[in-house]
């Protein structure tokens, strides 16, 4: 198991990444850790941090990758 990091991002792509790619990326195991990850954010002023390990951080890039315009968020 790896380490997790933090992943700064504001509230708007957070929920947009949550909404539009990961609850639609297929509910494979990966995904679910992902979602897990993703639904217990830390809150500091108005950026929002999910903590992923390095197996999420790839899931997350895949499914980024079928939904570029979401991906723009993460500027």
């Amino acid at each position: 198991m790896s380490l997790a990091e933090p992943l700064w991002l504001s509230e708007g792509a957070w929920k947009a990444i949550r909404d539009r790619v990961i609850d639609h990326g297929g509910m494979t195991p990966e995904v679910m850790g992902l979602a897990r990850a993703w639904d217990e954010p830390v809150r500091d002023g108005d950026r929002v941090g999910v903590f992923v390990d390095a197996e999420q951080a790839r899931t997350l890039g895949t499914l980024l990758d079928a939904h570029p315009d979401v991906a723009r968020l993460l500027g």
